[in-house]
């Protein structure tokens, strides 16, 4: 009798590093090790979640044994699933009041070293006219 093999949930936090790694850098040839630079992720998982999204149809995996690696082959089909599984209710949410007009300008010069994204309402300020919101989300 054949024993069912689980695969790794490669939308779990800390599997995630991988995924976001390779959406960093969709066209590079990844190898394990890749995944496990300053302690982020062990061996073991960096090569459970690679199988993990080598089952799913995401990655291939091209072995050749010291020059073995992986390319991101599917990366919409991944998105469209990572989505699904992903639940914004588990984000921190730290809301504050600031009544400054220029408050998007000092938070811009603020971060300015720093990566950050404008969501919700406040990016669609930025690129519609439909959508007029002083609620600022980043």
């Amino acid at each position: 009798m054949q024993e069912k093999v689980k695969l790794k949930n490669i939308f779990a936090d800390k599997a995630t590093l991988v995924v976001r790694k390779m959406f960093q850098s969709h066209k590079k040839k990844w190898v394990v090790r890749d995944f496990t630079e300053k302690g982020a992720l062990s061996l073991g998982m960096a090569q459970e979640v690679l199988d993990a999204m080598e089952k799913k149809g995401y990655v291939e995996r091209i072995r050749k044994g010291p020059e073995s690696y992986a390319i991101l082959t599917n990366k919409e089909t991944l998105l469209v699933d990572w989505l699904k599984e992903y639940q914004f209710d588990l984000n921190k949410v730290y809301t504050y009041y600031n009544p400054d007009k220029e408050i998007l300008k000092k938070i811009k010069e603020c971060l300015r070293n720093d990566q950050y994204a404008l969501t919700l309402h406040s990016a669609a300020n930025l690129t519609t006219t439909f959508v007029k919101s002083e609620d600022i989300f980043f």
